[in-house]
Order: C-alpha cells, then structure tokens, then sequence
C-alpha cells in the first residue's frame, strides 16, 4: 500500500516541542484546510487515488488555528486533511512506509523531516518559493524552474516537475472580453511588479494617445513604488478597474474577459497566475524568465517575455504589439498548448504514475534503483 502524505503548509504553528493538547478528531475549520480545493494539487492528488497511483492521501497543516481533521464532503474517503498544532504531533498519524511529500519545508521542521529520513522513509520536496533547496536529506527535489534531471553528490534526484493548474476553476469560457490587459493576479506590492503595469499604462497614453481597459485584482500590501503607482490611478484617471482581493474561483473569469494577462514581477518562484491565465486561452507576458517553468517563456505563440521590463515605453510599446495578435483563435493555441505542456491528464498524472510505481516497488529506499529509473 502507498500513502502520500502531504506537509502542505505553517501559520501560526505552536512553538516547537511544545507539544501542546488539542482533539484530533474534532472537524477542523482551518482556513487553509476548507480552501485548498481551489489548489491544483487538490485535483491532482484526487486524481492518482482515482487511478490507483496511490492508495491514500494525508495532507497536514501545521496551525493552532482551528486544529483536527478535514474532510471535503464530496471527497474520496482516502483523502484526509489533518491541522497539527505542531508537527511532530504528527508522528502519531504515519507508518512506516508513508512517502512523505514537504512543500516549501519551515525552519522549525529540520529536526522532525530529519528524523524521518533516517527512518527510512522516501522524502520528496518542492521548495515553494523558500530556501530550503540545500537541505541534504531531501531524495527527491521537484524541479520546475528548469527541465533539467539529475542526482548530485549527495543523492538528491532532480526531477522536471509540473505545477498542477485547477481544470475545474481555470478553463476557456466564451463570455466578453472588456479588459485589454490583466495586471497580474496576486497581492499587490513591489516584488510582485504590478507598478510597472501602471507606470507602462501611462507610457501607453503618452505613446498611443489612448488608454487601454485593464484589470488589477488584489489586496494592497505595501511598496513605495506600489503606493506611489497606486496613488496615481484615481490621480491620472487611468481606467484601471481595482476589484480588490478576489476568490479564486473568481480570477478563472477576469482571466477569460482579458485579453492579454501580464506578469512584471521579478521574485517568486513559477507563480501561478501565468500558468491559470494559460489554461484559461489568455495570452501572457512576463518580465523575468528565471523565475518561471520554462513552458510559460519557450513558446512565443502563446507567450512572450519583455525585453527590458524597467523601460515603461518599451513594455508598453510590446504590449500594444502583442494585442494584435491576441485573437479568438490564438486563445485556443494558447489552451492547446498548456494542455500539453502541463495538462494534469495529459502530462502530469503518467509523470506521477512513473514515479510512484517506482515507490511501490522500492517500499525502502534505494537511491541506486532511482538513479537507474531516471538514467540520472
């Protein structure tokens, strides 16, 4: 039997070896917990139970916020979301053979992966936008800011890994487009770059003589260059709709009625609103490669990356040229393409299907017998 359990995520986690009293059978209301069906690893995971890549799923949250057990009403029955005050309470819940999956990985958590590894469990990691990449006792790293596979020196398979999008919530929709330009699709500050859309849209009037209609969803955090664009909104009369933090239930709407989703941020790790945009048919363009799959920047009939995204002439010249290839029928193309760059079915469940048959057969580790399956 393979069971995939899930670190998925610390906030307001218990102090470590606190060991604090809680019920771990009490219905959890945790934040996280009742929201990550919106994640495309949702999909993902409820579709290798469906097709027996694996035989359960535990998923854990570590958060004093409402700790017990969740479950999605309309969910498989082997798919369990359990929030842990702290994680190594979490001990209670594995077996010997769990394959242990750590998203990001937190500080707080080395003693207790740590631990595991030396138990013999197979350890895989994301790291999920953190620093935790040079930690030695991860077996396998999910790699998706490049293709590359390889093992180095100290046993760490890297493997071409996919980050899922939700079908269910990001598909193309025949509705109107009234918005040119989608300015990102994440919270607004400095790093995430959605002043350089504003400052680009000035460029634009001054250039065209006209404004673009575009769309800015989300909540305000802060940046001098953040409020000082923001500011200069309402200011400059831009016609800049600001709808605020949406669900993401919501963003699969706003990325069908854009007609050009753009992403000027320059931090981050694969953010997801390019790869959400794309399955949606809407056309992107983004300011820096490195920080994204290579499936978003390769292909320039489906995306395009800005020759200089400090130079708000140039991004908007770009951006004007790029909208006059944004048709109905490039919209298809851009669907097409995600689908069988990044597809869950298409792509993402064999890759998963060949990994974990490997688990299957390999119950304890053996870094040898995995360097032979990826001719690592």
């Amino acid at each position: 039997m393979v069971r995939l359990v899930y670190y998925y995520v610390q906030h307001r986690a218990a102090p470590i070896h606190s060991n604090p009293k809680w019920s771990p059978e009490q219905r959890s209301r945790n934040g996280y917990a009742s929201t990550f069906f919106t994640e495309g690893a949702y999909t993902l995971f409820n579709r290798m139970l469906e097709e027996k890549i694996v035989d359960e799923v535990l998923m854990i949250i570590e958060s004093m916020d409402h700790p017990g057990v969740y479950r999605y009403d309309n969910n498989l029955q082997n798919f369990t979301i359990r929030v842990v005050p702290e994680i190594a309470q979490t001990e209670q819940f594995l077996r010997p053979n769990d394959i242990i999956y750590i998203r990001g990985g937190f500080k707080q958590w080395w003693e207790f992966i740590d631990r595991l590894s030396k138990k013999g469990h197979w350890i895989l990691f994301y790291r999920a936008n953190t620093n935790r990449g040079n930690w030695l006792f991860w077996d396998v790293v999910f790699e998706d800011l490049s293709e590359r596979e390889a093992m180095d020196r100290y046993g760490r398979a890297y493997l071409h890994f996919i980050k899922p999008t939700s079908p269910s919530l990001f598909h193309p929709m025949e509705i109107e487009r009234p918005y040119d330009v989608c300015i990102g699709a994440s919270h607004i500050h400095d790093k995430k770059g959605q002043w350089r859309g504003v400052q680009a849209m000035l460029s634009y009037r001054r250039l065209f003589g006209k404004d673009l209609r575009c769309i800015l969803p989300g909540r305000v955090i802060g940046g001098a260059r953040t409020r000082e664009s923001m500011e200069a909104i309402p200011q400059k009369l831009l016609p800049i709709s600001l709808p605020g933090m949406l669900q993401r239930e919501q963003m699969g709407t706003i990325y069908n009625q854009s007609k050009l989703f753009v992403h000027l941020g320059t931090g981050g790790q694969n953010d997801r609103g390019p790869l959400e945009a794309m399955r949606c048919g809407t056309p992107v363009m983004i300011a820096h490669p490195p920080n994204h799959a290579p499936l978003v920047y390769k292909n320039p009939e489906v995306s395009a990356v800005f020759t200089d995204h400090d130079n708000f002439d140039l991004v908007a010249r770009e951006i004007f040229e790029r909208l006059q290839q944004c048709t109905e029928e490039n919209r298809k193309r851009v669907f097409q393409y995600h689908e069988e760059t990044s597809g869950i079915e298409q792509v993402i469940l064999p890759r998963m299907s060949r990994l974990f048959n490997f688990f299957r057969q390999h119950p304890v580790k053996d870094k040898e017998a995995l360097r032979r399956e990826y001719g690592l």
